[in-house]
């Protein structure tokens, strides 16, 4: 008889666990580290500002800003289930019809 095993992503252990997730929600949804994370965002951007020195450093000051609001936006959400069919379209597709 086989066995059916599951790999879980990390978000899924998260919500596995009810308390973790409704202790989450009231932190991300306080006051303070709604605070806290947009000025640790305003000074992580004036420090990558102040190291930037040329156009490629300006580039990958630009992709280290993307990704550290990719974090926060994954934290914020990591207590909030997938929705069914509902994908994030990062670029747009191309209306080849024109």
């Amino acid at each position: 008889m086989a066995e059916t095993i599951s790999n879980p992503t990390p978000k899924a252990r998260f919500q596995s666990s009810g308390n973790q997730v409704s202790q989450h929600r009231q932190l991300v949804d306080s006051a303070p580290f709604i605070q806290g994370a947009d000025f640790a965002m305003l000074e992580y951007q004036r420090l990558l500002a102040m190291r930037s020195t040329d156009q490629y450093s300006a580039m990958a000051t630009g992709l280290k800003l993307q990704g550290a609001l990719e974090f926060l936006q994954q934290l914020r959400m990591l207590a909030e289930p997938e929705q069914a069919g509902q994908k994030q379209v990062l670029v747009p597709s191309l209306n080849h019809r024109v």
